[in-house]
């Protein structure tokens, strides 16, 4: 198997759940990009991260190792970003929601299915334990 490595797209404080979730499951975390290159360079240096770019396309171009990317920037980028990451040949993580609209979202999905690459959305609180109780309850028909 392959070993992954990430580039993190949006040096945002959403970005420092991805990063530390890469770092403790081992995947690399070989870039981080941003416009705003003081905060990427310092969430670079907190977290031990070689390189830093001011755009995403630089960093997918300099850095081609990069098998999957976090997209960890306000929503109304969502589905380009994703889309060119995924027509670059890379697995995307994508933050919530997917899109703006349901338009963008399939235009995204399309993308997957064409790149033959995977787009995970980080639905992260359908796995806490509060709505996963609350799913057994409507599973098993209690109100």
């Amino acid at each position: 198997m392959e070993k992954l490595v990430a580039g993190i797209i949006g040096a945002g404080g959403i970005a420092d759940y991805h990063i530390g979730g890469y770092l403790n499951s081992d995947v690399g975390v070989s870039a981080i990009a941003d416009p705003d290159t003081k905060r990427a360079e310092e969430k670079a240096k907190r977290y031990g991260i070689k390189n830093i770019f001011s755009s995403y396309q630089e960093m997918l171009e300099k850095i081609p190792e990069i098998n999957l990317v976090s997209v960890c920037v306000p929503n109304k980028y969502h589905a380009e970003i994703s889309i060119y990451c995924l027509e670059s040949g890379k697995n995307v993580f994508c933050e919530k929601p997917p899109a703006l609209n349901a338009e963008e979202t399939e235009k995204m999905k399309q993308a997957a299915e064409k790149s033959g690459k995977i787009l995970m959305f980080d639905f992260n609180n359908r796995a806490r334990p509060e709505a996963q109780a609350l799913m057994k309850y409507i599973k098993n028909g209690l109100e």
